[in-house]
């Protein structure tokens, strides 16, 4: 959502995707945009009604016109050289923001590093292209795994103090627990943990599971 949010106002990105197809992230965007639960999607009944024909071509022709470039690299043996390349090619051709999911799936050149060295030089390689080229590089990370169910802290970030030091912006998403499989809509906490420019705080949404979309309360 933060990526078509962006692109939705003319600003051209990049997604490098490592963890998921690009044809599951596309179909995700595809529900968020149409308002057409993935069920009927995967079913072939995404038109089976007039009005429902009409969401799929809006839907369709609204992510066709975004200035989004995917990078389908799940298979691929991508490390933070090619990465960190393919970022600086783009951004000299005008690309303006990147998002990589996930941080914790870069490989580094150099294996003999520990996790925490190679975590740190990457992080840092990637703030270096932001300031070099005044673009805005988007990473998603993990938290350590005794962060399950609790509210995230900026030391549960995973693998390296680098994360929260080289961010400029830290955000976390949270939503307790406990949830019932009916629930439509679940109240979640989008946390600005760091803002080095700006405020922090807590934005409440709520989660709408059936369409994997965040919406403001």
């Amino acid at each position: 959502q933060i990526a078509t949010g962006l692109a939705s106002n003319g600003n051209r990105g990049a997604v490098f995707e490592f963890e998921m197809s690009a044809r599951t992230l596309l179909m995700r965007e595809f529900c968020i945009e149409t308002g057409i639960a993935p069920y009927f999607v995967k079913h072939g009944l995404a038109t089976s009604t007039q009005s429902m024909m009409m969401k799929v071509q809006a839907g369709m022709q609204k992510l066709f016109d975004l200035p989004i470039e995917y990078y389908d690299v799940t298979n691929a043996k991508t490390n933070i050289t090619w990465l960190e390349n393919k970022i600086r090619q783009l951004a000299k051709e005008g690309v303006k923001w990147f998002v990589i999911d996930h941080l914790g799936l870069i490989t580094h050149d150099n294996s003999s590093l520990k996790e925490y060295e190679a975590l740190k030089d990457i992080t840092a390689r990637l703030q270096k292209l932001c300031r070099k080229y005044g673009i805005t590089i988007i990473q998603l990370v993990q938290l350590n795994r005794v962060a399950e169910g609790e509210r995230p802290t900026l030391a549960q970030l995973k693998g390296s103090g680098s994360i929260e030091q080289d961010s400029d912006i830290v955000i976390f998403i949270h939503r307790e627990r406990a949830q019932s499989p009916e629930d439509t809509a679940i109240p979640t906490d989008i946390i600005i943990a760091k803002n080095r420019d700006g405020n922090c705080g807590t934005i409440k949404t709520n989660f709408l599971p059936d369409f994997t979309k965040f919406v403001e309360v």
